[in-house]
C-alpha cells in the first residue's frame, strides 16, 4: 500500500510544529541572554565591591602606618629634644655662673675650669664643654697669662678660652678656639655674640689635629651668650659629637624594618641611613 496522501491538515500540523520549535528556541535564547546579562552584572558588582574593599583596607593600612611612623618619630624627637634641652640648660647655667663669679670678684680660672669639668664628667653623651670670652672680659688678667703655654689661654694675649672635651684617655683641657692659629669655623661664637640669643649650630667639622695631620670631628654646639650690663662678653656652651647621634639613629628601626634620619635646620641630612 502506498503512503496516505498528505492533505492540508497534515501539512498544517507540521508547519505549526516548526513555528512552536522556533518560538521555543527564541524564548530560550531571550532567557539565556537575560540570565547571562544578570550574571555579568552580578560579577561586575562583586568585582567592584571587592576592589572598593581592597582600596579601603589598603587606605586603612596606610593610615595606620602613618600613625605609627608619626608616633615613633614623635617619641624619638622627644628623646633627642630632651638631650638637647639638658645641654641648653647647662649652657645657660654656665653663663649665669660666670656672671656670679664676676659680680663677687671671684672669677678664678682654675675654679671655672673645675666647674666645667664637674659638669661634663657625668654626662657621657656630651663631647665637650667650654667658654670663649672677649679679651680681658673674664677676669681682667689676660696679661698675666700672655706669652705662656697654658692649655686654656691664647698664647699671644692670654685671652681666656677654656675647653674640656672627651678623648679615648678621658677628659682633656684645651682651648675652645685658638685665635692665634685655628682655622675652624667661628659661627658658634660670632652668631650669639651678635644676636645676644641662644644659637644651635648646624653640624660642623672641627680639626682636633694639625694641618699636616688633621683629625676632623663633626660637632653640634649649643651656645649661650654671657650678657653683662646689656653687652655680650663671651659665650658658654656644650658640644655633641655627630658620631653619637649617627649611632643612635642608625639603631632605630621604626615598624621593625624601616630606617630613621635627622635633618638639620638648613635642610641638610645630619644623619642618613644611606652610608653613601
Amino acid at each position: 500500500m502506498g503512503e496516505p496522501p498528505r492533505g492540508p491538515t497534515t501539512i498544517g500540523r507540521a508547519t505549526n510544529s516548526r513555528k512552536e520549535i522556533v518560538m521555543n528556541r527564541l524564548k530560550m535564547g531571550m532567557r539565556g541572554k537575560i540570565v547571562l546579562t544578570t550574571a555579568l552584572v552580578a560579577v561586575l558588582g562583586v568585582a567592584c565591591i571587592a576592589i572598593l574593599l581592597t582600596l579601603q583596607a589598603a587606605q586603612g593600612l596606610t593610615d595606620t602606618a602613618k600613625q605609627v611612623l608619626a608616633r615613633t618619630a614623635g617619641q624619638e624627637a622627644e628623646h633627642v629634644n630632651g638631650e638637647f634641652a639638658r645641654a641648653i640648660t647647662a649652657s645657660r647655667s654656665l653663663a649665669r655662673t660666670t656672671l656670679a663669679l664676676k659680680s663677687t670678684d671671684a672669677a678664678s680660672r682654675p675654679a671655672f675650669e673645675a666647674i666645667l669639668k664637674n659638669e661634663i664628667e657625668p654626662e657621657t653623651n656630651w663631647f665637650g664643654i667650654w667658654g670663649t670670652f672677649e679679651p680681658n672680659a673674664f677676669d681682667g688678667k689676660d696679661a698675666d697669662f700672655a706669652g705662656k703655654d697654658i692649655a686654656s689661654s691664647v698664647k699671644s694675649n692670654g685671652r681666656y678660652v677654656p675647653y674640656w672635651y672627651r678623648t679615648d684617655d678621658g677628659l682633656t683641657l684645651d682651648k675652645s678656639y685658638d685665635f692665634d692659629t685655628s682655622t675652624n669655623p667661628l659661627d658658634y661664637y660670632n652668631v650669639p655674640m651678635q644676636s645676644g640669643k641662644l644659637h644651635v649650630t648646624n653640624p660642623a667639622g672641627w680639626n682636633f689635629g694639625t694641618d699636616a695631620d688633621p683629625h676632623i670631628v663633626w660637632l653640634v654646639s649649643f651656645c649661650v651668650p654671657v650678657i653683662e650690663n646689656g653687652k655680650a662678653i663671651g659665650v658658654t656652651g656644650i658640644d655633641f659629637r655627630m658620631a653619637e647621634l649617627l649611632g643612635y639613629f642608625d639603631k632605630l628601626r621604626p615598624m621593625g624594618a624601616r630606617r630613621a634620619a635627622l635633618i638639620d635646620a638648613a635642610g641638610n641630612w645630619a644623619t642618613n641611613p644611606n652610608k653613601d
